[in-house]
């Protein structure tokens, strides 16, 4: 049996009444703590042989043998009397010194709070709720191997989970601490299996240049459960600098999880930052806070596995750049869920920052909607490159612009017929030092008459929404992008792809004050014919503009106002301005009729000296281009007219001529002689 000394009595000790004499012959009665119930003490430290109960003191006040041993997580109570039985002392609640191998599950926790446990909760059970990877043996010194001690306490506090309300739910039952250091991982052979929570004070995990798996994964693997309410703060997770970018490994993988929030730390120099992909379950009901990526080729890479899905989830921040030139294969947000057809639904991205030109598109989504990106930054713009214009032609060597680029222009002396920081799009490559731009994506190639001096283009980034082979792909929605002045980001809708771009779905009305008179509601459609090009459109109280988009009745664009026939989607006519004069086109026929303007002209005169008769009458005539018989007229006069004399009418008497009458209602003829006249014309018939 177990058993540790005793702190009184236990080795050597002498005993002495109250006057200092030696205890002779006393006695020292041992019970349960808290009792009167007899517990037996032992003789040495093999617990074999129990003491007399009382233990009777020798001549020298000692006790037999020299040594008391106390059961091993047992109190007692100590009673010392004399010989004669008087009573010396009572010493309650004793327990046995425990030795230098000290087992925490031989140690009682009592918590130091009202209504604490007072039994049954031992120092083992309370440091099971929190282990550090150092219990296991990692060091952290960016040195030491330290794979199999994180594999060690992952492995432990994975083994502690909970079954929630159904037996698909499990909880954290432990969470690992990764005090502050590097932990070196040379040895990893396969993903740290997360299925706990998390506290990082400051770690870094040190991942092999050549490693191509998953570092860490996040959540259940087992098909149709979740890992659910977890708590993780995961540590940096990184290659050696510099370290050329595996294909297929993946800083962090979060597989079957719900409810949950996960803290990212820096994740660098993997194919794949962070993989967002369920494993017949997924990713839902989430917090994710976004840490900082400067090397990868994806860094959000949500592409849910067979059965999964990554729905309903918040992505907050995260600082993502990837520099160099444009390369296919790398995006800042990746979002498939085509292979196979799975659901990435209802995310929201909040206050994230894309940086670099890297991407060959910042967001790519495909069998993805509902998703929005809130207070997005923009920098992603590229070096400016220089480029020569020449009629049609634009050269700029190894420019590698793909047919469709945004481009943006600036220019010491802007080419006659460009427009600085104003979208242009490819429309043709000729060859791979020269290209061909529009204003419009597809439309005809922009002749510029002069070529301009220093002039420079941006290759504006852009988000791609394909919704080819039938992929649901609609309404990923950006509101307030934040990016300096001369950054733009263009959108792509391929195929059946809709309503994916920048909107602000929230926006009613808006009261601004713009000093260089910019309009309050601006937009712009460049996905659409040039014919149409709708930027604001009515629709019957029939149609449901967001599921039937196309239906629209009247819109205005950039070519005018615009009619449909009611529900079909076909064009019945257009009215557009030219020099201020406005035509109506029906049909999108090619013939255009002028729409007759109410106001006709103006005209003016002085006169000169003009008699009016004594109640009498004189007129005056104007030329008014444009004015006929029929006409409303509109007299006006700048001066004030002599006593007496008033306008008796006016009227368009002929072409381009208007007459007014005076009248003198005075016995004396008048002379109205610089009179300053003014006559508004309007058409009379519409």
């Amino acid at each position: 049996m177990p058993v540790n000394l005793s702190p009184l009595g236990g080795a050597a000790s002498q005993f002495f009444d109250n006057n200092g004499v030696i205890l002779t012959g006393g006695k020292i009665y041992t019970y349960a703590a808290g009792t009167t119930t007899p517990q037996a003490t032992y003789t040495s430290s093999s617990g074999a042989t129990p003491h007399a109960n009382p233990i009777i003191l020798d001549s020298a006040g000692r006790v037999p043998g020299g040594e008391i041993w106390l059961t091993d997580n047992l109190g007692y109570k100590f009673v010392i009397e004399t010989s004669t039985g008087i009573l010396l002392g009572t010493y309650d609640n004793v327990s046995g010194i425990i030795g230098s191998n000290i087992n925490a599950t031989s140690i009682e926790y009592y918590p130091p709070f009202t209504g604490g446990l007072t039994s049954g909760y031992t120092v083992a059970d309370k440091l099971s709720e929190i282990v550090s990877v150092k219990d296991f043996g990692a060091v952290g010194d960016g040195v030491a191997d330290d794979t199999a001690a994180i594999t060690a306490a992952f492995t432990y506090a994975n083994s502690l989970k909970r079954t929630g309300l159904v037996a698909t739910i499990q909880h954290p039952g432990c969470t690992v601490v990764f005090p502050g250091g590097t932990y070196n991982v040379p040895s990893i052979s396969t993903s740290f299996l997360v299925q706990c929570n998390v506290q990082s004070d400051g770690a870094g995990i040190l991942v092999p240049a050549a490693y191509a798996g998953t570092v860490l994964t996040v959540g259940l693997t087992n098909s149709g459960d979740l890992l659910s309410t977890a708590d993780i703060t995961l540590p940096d997770v990184y290659k050696p600098t510099l370290s050329t970018i595996v294909a297929g490994s993946t800083g962090v993988r979060i597989a079957n999880l719900n409810a949950s929030v996960v803290r990212f730390g820096r994740i660098d120099y993997f194919a794949r930052a962070m993989h967002f992909g369920g494993i017949g379950q997924g990713s839902v009901y989430c917090d994710f806070f976004l840490g900082q990526t400067s090397y990868a080729d994806v860094i959000i890479y949500i592409t849910p596995g067979s059965g999964g899905w990554c729905n309903a989830n918040n992505f907050y921040g995260g600082n993502f750049r990837l520099g160099g030139a444009r390369v296919t294969g790398q995006y800042h947000i990746l979002m498939d869920g085509s292979a196979p057809a799975t659901a990435i639904v209802g995310n929201n991205f909040i206050g994230t920052s894309l940086e670099g030109n890297g991407a060959i598109y910042v967001v790519y989504a495909k069998n993805a909607y509902g998703n929005t990106f809130n207070g997005l930054y923009n920098e992603t713009q590229p070096a400016l490159k220089s480029v020569t214009v020449s009629g049609d032609t634009l050269t700029s060597v190894g420019h590698g612009l793909p047919v469709g680029a945004m481009l943006t222009f600036i220019a010491a002396v802007v080419p006659t017929g460009m427009f600085e920081l104003t979208p242009y799009y490819v429309v043709d490559v000729p060859t791979a030092d020269t290209f061909k731009v529009s204003r419009n994506k597809g439309g005809t190639a922009v002749t510029f008459s002069s070529s301009g001096t220093s002039v420079q283009y941006y290759w504006q980034a852009s988000c791609y929404f394909d919704g080819s082979a039938g992929a649901v792909t609609y309404n990923n929605v950006f509101n307030d992008i934040f990016a300096p002045p001369s950054i733009l980001l263009d959108f792509v809708n391929v195929g059946q792809a809709l309503n994916n771009g920048e909107q602000n779905v929230n926006l009613r009305t808006v009261r601004a004050f713009n000093p260089s008179d910019a309009p309050s509601f601006r937009a712009s459609n460049t996905s659409s014919s040039a014919a149409t090009r709708t930027s604001f459109a009515t629709y019957p109280i029939t149609v449901d503009p967001v599921t039937q988009p196309t239906l629209w009745t009247t819109g205005i664009s950039d070519q005018g106002i615009m009619f449909q026939t009611p529900g079909t989607a076909t064009e019945s006519g257009r009215i557009t301005s030219e020099n201020g004069v406005l035509f109506y086109e029906a049909l999108n026929n090619g013939t255009l009729a002028q729409v007759p303007s109410g106001f006709r002209s103006v005209g003016f005169t002085t006169l000169g000296t003009t008699s009016v008769p004594a109640n009498g009458r004189a007129i005056a005539t104007l030329t008014v281009t444009g004015a006929s018989v029929g006409d409303y007229v509109v007299p006006m006069i700048n001066s004030a007219l002599p006593d007496g004399i008033a306008i008796a009418w006016a009227r368009a008497s002929a072409a381009d001529s208007v007459q007014i009458a005076f009248h003198n209602w005075t016995g004396a003829p008048i002379d109205i002689a610089g009179a300053q006249l003014k006559a508004l014309v309007y058409r009379s018939v519409y």
